[in-house]
């Protein structure tokens, strides 16, 4: 953990509670971190999708060719945000079972 000796040389102080709750930098945890946010950033990407489907398909009027894109839309929104979770249960799985 060189940047807490870093800090530590420059006079500021950590409590032990906050040392205890900062995880392991190792390189080992960087690969999960990085997992991690990119999952999340998938997500939310994901769920964009799905509340722009919602719009495209509340604000379609009836519009035969527009409610198909608007349902192509959210139905691709859902598979991907079902990739993600299923990424994210395998990478959990992977990283729980590998300590």
């Amino acid at each position: 953990m060189n940047w807490l000796n870093t800090i530590a040389q420059a006079g500021i102080k950590i409590d032990q509670k906050v040392k205890d709750n900062i995880p392991n930098t190792d390189g080992e945890f960087r690969i999960e971190w990085v997992l991690t946010a990119a999952e999340a950033m998938a997500g939310l990407v994901a769920v964009g999708f799905i509340i722009y489907g919602a719009f495209q398909f509340l604000t379609a009027h009836g519009d035969a060719g527009r409610v198909k894109t608007a349902l192509m839309t959210l139905t691709y929104a859902l598979v991907g945000l079902g990739v993600v979770l299923a990424a994210s249960a395998i990478t959990w799985f992977i990283f729980s079972n590998a300590r």
